[in-house]
């Protein structure tokens, strides 16, 4: 399934628009069928793919029951890139299970680096940096 995935977020570096209405509902499916060996795959290669690469996975990732997903929104938000952080922090608010929100907290950069940026943060990404603080305190 990591190599599905892997080509399907490759081709899909230039199409944004069908991306986020066609694409992600893809990889989600996808995502759903990973094995813990699609799941190392994708930890060991995440930090050598593209950006766009690794926001549209970071996109797509979301499902509180699946610890291996809020693993790998953690690597990624600590990549030094702000739209990838901001997506990051959206796909992190639907984790919100006690446990998940104990893990986020535990990752104490991502919360002093959410405070540090909303003041010169824009309306919308303001007020998803807010509700990630909101939910996981």
């Amino acid at each position: 399934m990591y190599k599905e995935l892997d080509t399907l977020l490759t081709d899909f570096q230039d199409a944004d628009n069908y991306w986020y209405d066609v694409g992600c509902l893809t990889a989600e499916k996808l995502i759903k069928m990973f094995k813990q060996e699609d799941w190392n795959k994708l930890s060991n290669d995440l930090l050598t793919k593209s950006l766009g690469w690794q926001k549209k996975l970071a996109y797509c990732l979301g499902d509180d029951s699946n610890l291996e997903e809020l693993k790998i929104l953690l690597t990624l938000a600590s990549v030094e890139d702000a739209d990838l952080f901001e997506v990051c922090i959206d796909s992190l608010r639907s984790f919100t299970s006690e446990e998940n929100r104990r893990i986020i907290r535990e990752n104490r950069f991502i919360i002093e680096k959410v405070k540090e940026i909303i003041p010169e943060a824009g309306v919308v990404s303001r007020e998803i940096f807010h509700d990630f603080l909101d939910n996981i305190e």
